[in-house]
């Protein structure tokens, strides 16, 4: 995988769902869209674009701003952008809008396409060396 090809897709990928997902909040009637608080929606809105720039620095090996080279601030990263998920998850399956069976079958895709995120985006800067 010298080229990262697996991980451009991946990249392009989330881009085009991000994309999807900001399309909809915009032109979806209101009783179609997703129903979470506004911290909740906040939170996502602030996660996405480092999100996007953690897989594009990932994915395409460019050097990431020197503050941005923290390892903390991309594990705290991670940590919203779980959070979020789960929020999100949370509140749908609180309105009572999906059935358990189809919440589980969300939740498992989600997971499924958290994890090479939260792999590309920890491994973006070197971890701390301990001493």
């Amino acid at each position: 995988m010298r080229n990262r090809i697996y991980w451009k897709i991946y990249f392009w990928i989330t881009c085009f769902l991000a994309m999807k997902v900001i399309y909809d909040a915009f032109y979806l009637p209101e009783i179609l869209q997703i129903n979470a608080p506004w911290y909740v929606t906040l939170i996502n809105a602030i996660v996405l674009p480092f999100w996007l720039y953690g897989l594009y620095a990932f994915s395409y090996r460019i050097k990431i701003f020197k503050i941005l080279q923290s390892f903390f601030f991309w594990v705290i990263l991670t940590v919203f952008i779980a959070l979020g998920s789960l929020l999100s998850f949370y509140f749908d399956f609180k309105l009572g809008e999906y059935t358990n069976h189809e919440m589980f079958m969300i939740s498992m895709f989600s997971f499924a396409f958290f994890i090479p995120s939260a792999y590309a985006l920890l491994h973006i800067s070197p971890p701390i060396k301990r001493n």
